[in-house]
């Protein structure tokens, strides 16, 4: 194997790839691949992998396994020249070339890394898995599957003795592709509409953490661009076509699914509420902000006084004192009064994520509050928040 590539090149490949390596084994390793004009930068742990595919100066094609943090590190502190590579065959040694500087680093051979599904080199020479004639696809408008990634993704949660709600839940019937996540105690969901009619009604739970680094993925591609899913019952593969600005021509992301049920979460989404506000988001944020310094000393409980058409937010701590702030509401429904608490921290992190205003409705203090877009009421896009019982 022997090729030039720009360094600016190569080290975005090698922080994307660095992002999905496992510890120990070949999982400490990056596969480097040239083949045609082109060249490969892969790595996998035992449920994800990633492909990253640019262009090359491709002397001689060839593949080889190199210690990922120590070609990161060299790259890293090369100039932004040409690195040339040269494998030597016999011995899986790499000489790495660039300007005045000149390094050798010991590889294995490719065969020794199990190889990763690709899509868009199945018709070229690497070394790569061909996904299963078996797998369907789904097409996706890029930012419409970066917006519901990042919509729900938060919600789920990071405690590995519950695998199932640590990813979410994704259904596709006809044109319309369902998100879901829910760590107990909220609930994010969001609507998505596939580019093509999918057809049969498919669910499937994807790890959160692994969407989380194909968010990172998405912003690399072309805004009004489409990202393909390939998938069967265990794994699915997203393909993502680079924009101009970025050095990379095409990312591949696969990763294992999750072998297990998700939870029918329709049972806590209310279906009525006695009131509904709409409020602008930043000052609620704001509100949220000063009353959380108090509520971090009372189990991050925040108490939201609604009543007679104004909203007030009140939080109480046993060693500083009390805090209360009042926030503007652009519309109440109803005259009644309703006390009604939650973990500030659980409320702060949609409201990061929300659009500029919100309509929020409750049912009374011991019911799930349901909280959407003031600009779409519909279910399309909602978070469902539980109350706490203030102490």
């Amino acid at each position: 194997m022997q090729f030039s590539i720009l360094q600016p090149t190569l080290k975005q490949a090698l922080a994307l790839a660095g992002s999905h390596l496992g510890k120990g084994g070949v999982f400490g390793m990056v596969a480097i691949e040239a083949a045609g004009d082109q060249l490969r930068v892969s790595a996998r742990n035992l449920d994800s992998g990633v492909n990253c595919f640019m262009s090359a100066n491709v002397v001689q094609a060839g593949g080889v396994l190199l210690p990922e943090k120590l070609l990161a590190d060299l790259v890293g502190n090369l100039p932004p020249e040409r690195v040339d590579f040269d494998l030597d065959p016999k011995t899986s040694r790499v000489k790495i070339s660039c300007h005045r500087s000149v390094a050798t680093i010991p590889g294995v051979p490719l065969s020794e890394m199990p190889p990763i599904r690709s899509h868009y080199a199945a018709n070229k020479d690497f070394a790569v898995s061909v996904p299963e004639p078996s797998a369907h696809l789904a097409r996706f408008g890029l930012e419409s599957l970066r917006s519901a990634i990042e919509s729900t993704a938060f919600a789920a949660s990071d405690d590995d003795s519950r695998p199932t709600l640590t990813g979410i839940d994704l259904t596709r019937s006809g044109i319309v592709a369902k998100f879901a996540a829910t760590d107990g105690f909220r609930l994010a969901v969001t609507q998505s509409e596939l580019e093509s009619e999918f057809g049969e009604m498919v669910k499937m739970i994807i790890p959160s953490s692994r969407l989380d680094r194909l968010a990172k993925v998405l912003a690399l591609g072309d805004q009004g661009g489409s990202v393909d899913m390939f998938f069967t019952h265990n794994w699915t593969l997203f393909t993502v076509s680079c924009n101009e600005k970025s050095a990379l021509s095409v990312v591949e992301v696969e990763m294992s699914l999750i072998d297990a049920k998700f939870p029918d979460y329709n049972a806590i989404i209310p279906k009525q509420s006695s009131i509904g506000i709409r409020v602008v988001r930043d000052e609620l944020k704001k509100a949220l902000r000063v009353t959380g310094l108090y509520a971090r000393d009372n189990a991050n409980i925040v108490t939201l006084s609604i009543g007679g058409g104004q909203l007030k937010l009140i939080a109480k701590s046993f060693e500083t004192g009390d805090c209360s702030v009042e926030v503007e509401l652009r519309e109440c429904d109803s005259h009644d009064h309703l006390l009604i608490s939650f973990n500030f921290k659980l409320l702060a992190d949609y409201l990061d994520r929300a659009d500029a205003e919100l309509y929020m409705r409750f049912t009374n203090s011991t019911r799930p509050a349901k909280i959407s877009s003031a600009y779409s009421r519909d279910d399309s896009s909602f978070y469902i928040i539980m109350p706490m019982q203030p102490k």
